[in-house]
């Protein structure tokens, strides 16, 4: 039976410094790129998002996060180079300035995203590239007031399902929709007038979560399993 996990950190700016240990679980690849982020917050973001990635997974193959090795795979997409657990388990991160997110996926593939609900953006320049002529038309009929939120829930819907199928926003948004299924779960597929979109050519759940904090969170799976957003901050005070 497929399964899913989803983690998440949100108001990184107000966690505790880093400690040294934690840091040091990071490899010379990932600490090297976090010492390029010129801003402080993004440095926090990248440090506790691949941090959060490598407690979860190891949680999930039983071995010391630091022993693990990722490499980035196809659009930049970390995965397991080797060890227990590298075939059975899928996993993706995203972060955001203040929050992270980590999916794990059992016998699935997953994507995540997740994006502050307050996040200031023009919505009508956006249409074209995001949305669909059918979801495009029904964001156009919504009162102004409500199509900035309906916007940013399909934002993070598409962003997590493009992640899902490995291709990220290499592909163009427009090129998969959302809909509702018989017992009215969210779901995405490729339109049907498009080329498919990798192998998804299947419809994909996705489960919607907003944090305490006022973040969304999207999880993309192909299992029908239900997922329960965890807070972290457990898991960070534990090393």
């Amino acid at each position: 039976m497929p399964s899913v996990e989803l983690w998440y950190l949100e108001r990184c700016e107000s966690v505790p410094s880093a400690t040294a240990r934690q840091v040091s679980l990071l490899d010379a690849t990932e600490r090297a790129h976090m010492g390029r982020l010129v801003h402080p917050a993004d440095r926090d973001s990248y440090l506790y998002a691949h941090l959060l990635l490598r407690l979860v997974v190891a949680r999930a193959c039983d071995r010391p996060a630091a022993a693990l090795c990722f490499r980035p795979g196809a659009n930049g997409r970390p995965e397991l180079v080797d060890g227990p657990g590298r075939e059975e388990l899928d996993f993706n991160l995203s972060h955001t300035r203040g929050g992270v997110a980590v999916a794990l996926g059992r016998g699935t593939r997953v994507g995540v995203d997740m994006e502050a609900q307050a996040r200031v953006i023009e919505v009508e320049p956006l249409l074209p590239i995001l949305c669909s002529a059918a979801e495009r038309r029904w964001l156009e009929a919504l009162p102004v007031a409500h199509r900035r939120a309906a916007f940013m829930r399909l934002w993070v819907t598409k962003e997590a399902y493009l992640k899902g199928l490995g291709c990220g926003l290499g592909r163009e948004p427009s090129s998969v929709e959302c809909h509702a299924d018989g017992e009215g779960r969210l779901c995405c597929r490729p339109v049907a007038t498009r080329a498919p979109v990798g192998d998804g050519g299947g419809d994909w759940r996705v489960d919607l979560h907003t944090t305490p904090g006022g973040y969304l969170l999207a999880l993309a799976h192909e299992g029908l399993a239900n997922s329960v957003p965890h807070s972290a901050e457990g898991l960070l005070q534990g090393i």
